[in-house]
């Protein structure tokens, strides 16, 4: 079974925290935040890593692949299946604050 699928799969388990670096100082980061609301179709990834009803910080945008990269409970930074997932709008100042708080709760 090496139809792509299985690259696809291996990088799902690739974790990094290629997004912190590089980040200019001043640089304002654009925070996107995403609730878990189905599990089904992750297969081996962490899903114990992931609850449905919480609230994950997004790196950047879904994939040609449908994947999107979210920042679990584990602190780590993870490709996940977008459809698991719906963006949550909040306010600037709700962004900030609960990406400190999320922040403060992995380091």
């Amino acid at each position: 079974m090496n139809d792509g699928t299985q690259a696809l799969a291996a990088s799902t388990l690739v974790r990094g925290t290629w997004y912190r670096k590089g980040q200019n100082e001043g640089e304002k980061m654009a925070m996107k935040f995403m609730i878990c609301v189905n599990k089904e179709g992750f297969g081996d990834l962490s899903g114990e890593d992931v609850t449905i009803g919480h609230v994950y910080e997004a790196i950047g945008d879904i994939d040609q692949h449908g994947m999107v990269r979210i920042i679990d409970q584990s602190g780590e930074d993870y490709l996940y299946p977008a459809s698991g997932f719906e963006v949550v709008t909040l306010s600037d100042s709700a962004e900030h604050r609960l990406h400190d708080a999320l922040a403060r709760i992995s380091a």
